[in-house]
């Protein structure tokens, strides 16, 4: 027979920070935006369980309205990167601790959009629909407006007009 204590002796490291938000001081964070649990695994020594330390920690939160949210780095300068949402969509961001801004949202049906901005304002500036069509956007959050579109037969519309009130002014043929 196998002995576990051995088998366990002989696997590279494992640290884990916490199983609940009330067992660590480091989710206080989470625990105050609805986070139910944290679960934080890092190799210790590197991928092999030898050398330097791992060069990059991850934790999982998991959220009562069913996301899960990925962070990057060392507590306490640990910094959202994805987080994946109850409807099936997947959202990234980039930045520092705090000043994580969305960038682009994968949606469950194919779609693809893709944001600029600091955190708060991020703005639509390009939306990629599974048909191959692509449209660009302008204008400030909330106030979006189609530009143009290219399509995947090589034709191009060009827009002008408020949000929801857009027109084609111009279309472009290949």
């Amino acid at each position: 027979e196998s002995d576990p204590d051995a088998a366990r002796a002989a696997a590279p490291p494992l640290h884990v920070r916490a199983a609940s938000p009330a067992q660590s001081i480091d989710t206080v964070a989470a625990i105050e935006h609805g986070a139910q649990h944290l679960l934080h695994v890092e190799p210790q020594g590197g991928a092999m369980g030898g050398g330097a330390p791992a060069e990059v920690e991850r934790s999982v939160r998991y959220f009562k309205d069913g996301s899960v949210r990925y962070y990057r780095g060392e507590p306490p300068c640990d910094r959202l990167v994805r987080a994946e949402l109850e409807d099936g969509s997947v959202q990234y961001y980039e930045g520092a601790k705090g000043f994580e801004h969305g960038v682009r949202k994968q949606f469950a049906d194919g779609r693809m959009q893709f944001f600029v901005g600091d955190k708060g304002s991020e703005r639509t500036l390009r939306l990629e629909l599974p048909d191959g069509r692509i449209q660009f956007y302008e204008g400030e959050q909330g106030a979006e407006r189609v530009t143009r579109a290219y399509f995947a037969d090589g034709r191009v519309k060009h827009y002008e007009g408020h949000k929801g009130a857009e027109r084609v002014v111009r279309i472009e043929f290949p």
